[in-house]
């Protein structure tokens, strides 16, 4: 009886510390002991510098793609891009990036490309358009 304790103790043991190993998708474990989104502030500032120096802005670090833009990084696991086409790979990043830049999640890669083609067919700067025009061009008709 007291070896049958014993082994029940030891598999709760085991498995509480197989829970605390356990990460959402795209979390990773920072040198402190703490979680993190995408990668750690210690690789997120190794990222930055190095996108800095040598101009490569994206790549894949563990189970994430990366990609910087100033001094932001954005992440998408890998997971979520498995099995897509790689058209359908690019549209889910940019989104992700997009998203990131702008805190607002309905805005979409394909929408700031509009806006963009827009700004360069009436030579006018994205920052000149009103807000009713970009909605208006970004309506689906």
């Amino acid at each position: 009886m007291r070896n049958v304790i014993a082994m029940v103790l030891m598999s709760l043991a085991m498995a509480s510390t197989a829970q605390a190993l356990t990460f959402k998708k795209g979390e990773v474990l920072g040198s402190d002991g703490k979680t993190y989104e995408g990668a750690s502030p210690e690789q997120m500032d190794r990222l930055i510098e190095k996108a800095k120096r040598s101009g490569d802005r994206g790549g894949v670090t563990g189970n994430n793609v990366f990609v910087v833009v100033g001094e932001d990084v954005t992440f998408v696991p890998v997971d979520e891009l498995r099995g897509k086409t790689k058209d359908s790979q690019i549209s889910a990043i940019g989104d992700a990036v997009v998203q990131d830049m702008t805190g607002n999640p309905d805005i979409t890669y394909a929408q700031v490309e509009t806006v963009n083609e827009l700004a360069e067919q009436t030579g006018m700067s994205v920052r000149k358009f009103s807000a009713a025009a970009i909605s208006k061009a970004l309506m689906p008709t």
